[in-house]
């Protein structure tokens, strides 16, 4: 049961966010997810020729930045879906720990990298809801 959340969260979080979204969507956003998702990745490339997590006894996950871009994205439209899609991201962690597939630095190390995304998601809302507010 538990190799099927490990499986499964990343799609049906995406599938949430993009019907949950879908209402918000506009081009700050869609600009927004294409930056967060080029950074986080980015990450992931610089992380492979350089080695910073593996000097630390590390792995930086991209799956997990990936899914701290969707939970970030979520929050700055809607702290109570953004919450629950925290709260779901803090027990798929503890599901990864628990098959030991990723370790809890792992984790925290890849989100903290994923978290300046939140800002950028939160700009892009409120420079549409300034659009929006003007016209």
């Amino acid at each position: 049961m538990l190799e099927m959340i490990s499986d499964y969260y990343m799609p049906v979080l995406a599938v949430v966010c993009v019907v949950y979204m879908n209402r918000f969507m506009n081009k700050q956003l869609i600009l927004a997810f294409v930056f967060s998702f080029f950074y986080v990745y980015s990450l992931g490339f610089m992380e492979a020729r350089f080695g910073w997590w593996a000097a630390m006894d590390g792995v930086f996950n991209s799956d997990i930045a990936a899914v701290v871009v969707m939970v970030c994205a979520l929050m700055s439209v809607s702290y109570r879906i953004g919450g629950i899609a925290l709260l779901s991201f803090i027990f798929f962690g503890a599901t990864l720990i628990n098959l030991q597939i990723s370790t809890w630095f792992d984790i925290l190390s890849s989100t903290v990298a994923g978290v300046p995304c939140w800002i950028l998601f939160s700009s892009a809302k409120k420079e549409s809801d300034d659009s929006t507010l003007e016209s």
